[in-house]
């Protein structure tokens, strides 16, 4: 019996792979205790959470940034690409 190729058709395809730790720069970690956050002490609520974690951790500077970085890369490979 012939043996047939194995054909890798993702690579082939143009798709472009991104890791998104290496966009980012390296930034120093909070500590969350989502412990009052829990509803009855057992239940996370979603919505709720969202809210709580956006008015304390997320601001339209970090938004901002990971925005900055994404357009910086996607600069870097289509001039990569381009050579």
């Amino acid at each position: 019996m012939e043996e047939e190729k194995i054909i890798n058709r993702v690579a082939q395809s143009g798709i472009v792979s991104i890791d998104l730790e290496d966009l980012i720069p390296y930034r120093d970690s909070k500590a969350v205790d989502i412990a009052e956050q829990l509803f009855q002490g057992l239940i996370l609520k979603e919505a709720d959470f969202r809210a709580w974690i956006k008015e304390g951790y997320v601001n339209d500077d970090t938004i901002n940034n990971y925005l900055y970085f994404v357009r910086d890369w996607y600069q870097k490979e289509k001039e990569k690409n381009a050579t």
